[in-house]
């Protein structure tokens, strides 16, 4: 298959998760989900993760998706002979929320390590691929995903996600710039 085609493909999936990741950020939430609470001594997710970042998150990776099922119907005999993914609302939510959930999962993991909030690690820049692929797997028809896009996804997500993070640090969204 053409490399070019699998490139396409692979970003055209990943959309809404990557927004949903990328965005919770500007949501600056001052409700923690885990309410401050502990669970074994540590806190369970810590103040990063907050009810307005995950929806803010949530809803826009899931507007991502509805601009993608217009663009997919407005150009459906383009897109659905190339071998693209059909887009639905609930798709967009579904992959939003994998995203979400597979980051929120993370920090559970990262709190459970004694991690501090903001500390880089490799696994996470894939903590929400991970959930995103999980739950797309889950309820939906990923046929169309193959290897290829896989691979590509693991290896460019890095590099999307540092990007991310450095425009988030010098508009003063994050303290730190990973």
């Amino acid at each position: 298959m053409d490399i070019i085609l699998i490139i396409l493909q692979s970003l055209w999936f990943i959309l809404p998760a990557y927004f949903a990741n990328s965005s919770a950020v500007f949501f600056k939430g001052e409700k923690p989900i885990d309410s401050g609470k502990e669970y074994k001594g540590k806190r369970i997710l810590g103040d990063g993760k907050t009810y307005e970042g995950t929806f803010g998150g949530l809803l826009v990776g899931t507007f991502v998706g509805f601009l993608q099922y217009i663009i997919f119907k407005k150009y459906y005999l383009l897109m659905n002979s190339a071998g693209f993914i059909e887009y639905s609302i609930w798709l967009g939510l579904a992959l939003s929320f994998g995203a979400m959930a597979g980051d929120i999962v993370e920090s559970f993991i990262k709190r459970r390590m004694d991690m501090k909030r903001g500390v880089e690690v490799l696994w996470d820049k894939f903590d929400f691929l991970i959930g995103t692929f999980i739950i797309a797997y889950l309820f939906f028809d990923m046929s169309l995903i193959s290897i290829g896009h896989i691979i590509f996804l693991f290896i460019i997500t890095p590099y999307i996600h540092k990007s991310f993070n450095v425009i988030a640090y010098f508009l003063k969204l994050k303290n730190v710039s990973w």
